[in-house]
């Protein structure tokens, strides 16, 4: 079903100049495009939306349990991988938390005997961990939500500290990358591997602004850091830098990729061309055009203008 931004029909969004716009396809295009990915706060305060809409279809899902031992994690991530661009070729989607022992898929494609042949090699490598695979159809997303998002989110509150990757459906024969995946299971507190991209969605046109990693990504990988209310600035300091550590080798081995810019490094290396890829050079002309004195401004935003602004002050130098 591709990206939230490429389901988005119109905005209604006010720009510095205090104008109330409408914007879509024929209406305000280069905002319209600016808006699909570009970071909308950053172009105007967006009002309203307006999206496509689908009917109701099953989802087929698959839920692996396992005990999170580092021999079981290897393997496992390494037999994801080795499948993972027929997986989403197939429609699957889903969710990998290594150290916690679970990996749950979904998919709106397939059928329950052709989504249990299509997960073969999953539940052979699942079982030789010792672990057990279940299946299950559910008549809606929502009621697929409902009971294995909803009931299993993260706990609110926390500092947070993330940095993540693209990986492109090409890479996955690269060995020193896939090391480089599973030995990043290890180097964070909370690991992830979001299998999320819309590798198989090809209905998508060249009007939105997003990253075009996100076209041939498979994975989004992720890795993050928490901290206490008491943790020092030395080791809040010490925890983004291990998540620079973790994430760098997958960069360098994924060269031309990017990162998904809301769940990005905060201090994400070239994030023009991180986030936003050829991209970039507009939608810094569509900033200047509707925001010429920056009266919006964020960190690594489009036009951003430098941490030396009195109000990223209290970022830390890393």
């Amino acid at each position: 079903m591709g990206l939230g931004v490429d389901r988005v029909l119109q905005f209604k969004v006010v720009t510095p100049d205090g104008q109330l716009r409408t914007v879509n396809k024929c209406t305000n295009t280069d905002l319209f495009f600016a808006l699909r990915g570009g970071g909308g706060g950053t172009f105007g305060v967006v009002m309203e939306s307006t999206h496509i809409v689908t009917p109701r279809i099953q989802v087929q899902s698959a839920l692996a349990l396992f005990e999170p031992t580092d021999p079981n994690i290897r393997s496992l991530v390494r037999v994801m991988a080795a499948n993972s661009v027929q997986w989403a070729t197939d429609g699957w989607g889903g969710i990998i938390t290594p150290k916690s022992g679970v990996a749950i898929y979904a998919n709106p494609v397939l059928n329950a005997a052709t989504a249990a042949k299509s997960m073969a090699p999953l539940v052979a490598a699942v079982k030789l961990a010792g672990g057990n695979i279940s299946f299950e159809t559910s008549p809606s997303y929502p009621a697929f939500y409902n009971k294995f998002i909803a009931t299993a989110q993260d706990p609110l509150g926390l500092p947070f500290a993330a940095s993540s990757r693209l990986i492109p459906g090409s890479s996955f024969n690269n060995t020193q990358l896939i090391d480089a995946i599973v030995n990043s299971m290890f180097g964070a507190l909370v690991p992830q591997i979001l299998a999320v991209a819309p590798f198989s969605f090809k209905g998508y046109d060249n009007g939105t602004s997003v990253t075009p990693a996100w076209r041939n990504a498979v994975w989004h990988t992720t890795a993050s850091n928490v901290w206490n209310f008491d943790t020092t600035m030395a080791e809040r300091t010490s925890l983004y830098q291990g998540l620079e550590k973790v994430m760098n080798p997958i960069r360098k081995l994924t060269p031309g990729s990017g990162a998904y810019v809301n769940e990005a490094d905060v201090y994400e290396p070239d994030f023009q061309n991180s986030f936003w890829g050829s991209n970039y050079p507009r939608l810094l002309q569509i900033k200047q055009k509707y925001d010429p004195e920056g009266l919006l401004d964020c960190w690594h935003c489009v036009g951003w203008k430098g941490p030396q602004d009195p109000r990223y002050k209290c970022y830390m130098a890393i």
